[in-house]
Order: structure tokens, then sequence, then C-alpha cells
């Protein structure tokens, strides 16, 4: 895969890949309103306490039995109109978010820290720069491979904390909001992501906080260094492309097209169960990426069993590049999964190469397509 791309021709191919209760489970799902009691009960309970809701009302009156009308020739008498109270509203998720919350042993105030000081955050989530000031820098090198940046949009010690997101090398900027709840031991941590697009984002997404929360509860339980996480997460990448799907689709699914951004294309049977091979250069030697075409869904979906040849995986993973819909035109959703069914000592590596490498491969293609100006 390229590192760069020069809008006036190709890339050169050159990548580089570079609870209270211990046994709280993270949820996804809203939160209930009045959460206060929720470490107490989690450590008598052992789980976070489910709020159910009430019954709706029936909306239609019950139908009158009829009548036999040749029986009798005295008018019914009128009845009185029946009414019905509105329906319950239920609490409405926003649907560009995903959410997660789980149970922590330590009080709000022990656990405040370890969202704001660099030093242990590097515990459990990764190299942080924070600056904790409204409009203050974000920058993280997380343990899993993804760099991300931003700035800070609220600070309330110790109870919440919002700041942007935006993945290296996409378009797309989305927003996190972390609080705190709890009046005495125990906190109840609860992570939300609003702004994306896409339901595979809101999944990544999901996935990627849970494994976040585990890695906060094994630093504060367990008070150790909690690295090794995110190693078998999904790698997306969403960008925008100020081009419709059908001027995008033969820069994915010919090989005169991928050679142009993506690597030098030795091989590409366009069609399902047809075979390809890239190469490229990755820290000064050549690497061999290979596979099979799953799946070819014209101005859609390409889907590549994919395998870092020489690399010694035991299992092929899964690299998808699918079209929607953006206001620009079109977006490219990359999405690489399946580092969960390759050896274990090769998939920590895997993916951080990955992660760093993806970015910027996505972002030649967006340098390739970009208008001219006028």
């Amino acid at each position: 895969m390229n590192d760069e791309t020069d809008p006036s021709q190709a890339p050169e191919t050159q990548r580089t890949p570079s609870d209270p209760s211990p046994d709280a489970q993270t949820i996804e799902g809203d939160a209930p309103s009045e959460p206060t009691m929720a470490p107490v009960l989690e450590e008598v309970l052992g789980q976070v306490p489910e709020t159910e809701s009430e019954p709706e009302p029936t909306s239609e009156p019950e139908t009158p039995p009829e009548q036999n009308l040749e029986a009798t020739t005295a008018p019914e008498p009128e009845r009185a109109p029946v009414t019905t109270s509105p329906p319950l509203r239920q609490p409405q998720r926003s649907p560009d978010a995903a959410r997660c919350h789980r149970g922590l042993r330590p009080s709000v105030l022990e656990v405040w820290p370890y969202l704001s000081r660099p030093e242990l955050l590097r515990r459990w989530l990764g190299e942080v720069d924070l600056e904790l000031a409204i409009g203050g820098e974000f920058a993280l090198h997380a343990w899993n491979g993804d760099i991300v940046r931003g700035h800070v949009l609220q600070s309330d010690p110790p109870s919440a904390l919002a700041f942007t997101w935006k993945p290296q090398g996409t378009g797309g900027e989305s927003r996190v909001s972390i609080r705190l709840q709890g009046d005495g031991p125990g906190t109840r941590i609860t992570v939300r992501h609003e702004g994306l697009s896409s339901e595979p984002e809101r999944r990544q997404a999901r996935r990627l906080w849970r494994e976040v929360l585990g890695a906060l509860r094994t630093a504060l339980h367990d008070e150790r260094d909690a690295h090794e996480w995110g190693s078998s997460l999904p790698i997306a990448v969403r960008a925008p492309l100020a081009r419709s799907a059908a001027d995008i689709w033969p820069l994915l699914s010919t090989a005169q097209g991928l050679e142009r951004w993506l690597a030098h294309v030795e091989r590409f049977d366009a069609a399902p169960e047809g075979g390809f091979r890239f190469t490229s250069r990755h820290h000064g030697r050549q690497m061999v990426e290979e596979g099979t075409i799953e799946l070819m869904v014209p101005e859609n979906r390409v889907v590549l069993a994919w395998e870092w040849a020489g690399e010694n995986w035991g299992a092929r993973t899964k690299v998808e590049l699918s079209l929607e819909p953006d206001p620009s035109g079109s977006a490219l959703l990359l999405l690489h999964s399946g580092f969960d069914k390759i050896a274990p000592e090769k998939a920590a590596v895997a993916r951080r190469e990955y992660a760093a490498s993806w970015p910027k491969v996505v972002a030649d293609l967006r340098r390739f397509v970009a208008p001219l100006p006028v």
C-alpha cells in the first residue's frame, strides 16, 4: 500500500504499516435517570438493575357487542365517548450514537484522575497529551495502535469530560462524552460516542469502548498496567470522497484503479473467488499481501480475504471496501476485521501495523480523487 500520492500522478508503491462489583459487565443502552444508587445495588446484586417500561394503555376503545335490531325498536342510548391516555413516551436514543457503561469499585474522586492525568491514562488507554480546558488539545496514541486527535469540549471535574474524536487520516469527526456518577463507594462510568454515520462504525465504537472500559477496570481493581487490549478489534476508516459511487467504483474493483492508490498489483481477478496479490515496501523490505475476492457488488462493496504473506498468521483476515452516500458525493468505509482469527502472538503486531497504515492509504485515495483547483 502507498503512503503518499501526488494528485497529478499515481503514488509510489510504498506504505508504512507501522462496579462496584468486580463481575459487573459492560452494558449497552440508556442508563437509568437516577443512577446514584447503582453502585450500591451493584455491590449487593452483582449487576446494574434494568429499568422496566410500564405497559402502554390500549389505544382503541373496546368494540361493543352487536345488537339484535329486529328484537327491539327502542333507540340505543348514546354512549359517552371513551377516552384513552396517550401512549407512554419511551426514551429516545440518538440514531448516530454508541453507548456503553460499567460499574467500578473506586469512588468518583478516585476514578477521575484516571481520565484526566496523562501518567494514569498511560496505564490503561495509551500515550495521551491532554490540555484539560475548554478548547484544549487532545491527542491519543492508543495501545491497540489507533491514533486520534481532537479538542476538549467539556471539563467538569470530577464528573464529566467531553472531547471531539477524529481518527488519523479520515475526514470524519465525532464526539465522545464520559460521565462519572456515584455519591459514595463505587462509580458508574458511561461513555457516549455520537456523530457516527453508519452502523458498522457504531458497532466498531461499541466494541472499542467495551475493551477500553475493561482496561480501565483492570488498572483500578487490580492496580496494574492494562496495555494488552484491542488486538482483536476491527479497524474502521471512513473518508468522504468528492465523487459519485460510479466514479469511485473503478478505483476499488480493477487492477488499474487499485494500482493508483493501494499498492502495486501483480494480480487482481475481478470476480468472486478470484485471487489477488499486492506488493509494496514496508520498513525497507518488500511486503506481499494476497488472498481471494469473496464478494463484489457493483458501485457498492468489495470484500477480500486478506493475508500478509510470510508472517505465519495461520488464517486470513477480511478487508471490506464499501461505498456509502455522503453529502460530498460518496464516502469510502474501509473495515479490516478478523484479527481474532490469526495467531494470538501475531494479532497485536498486525493490528498496530494496519491501524497506522490504513489511514495513510485512504488519505492517498482522497488526494487522488480531490477536485482540481479552478
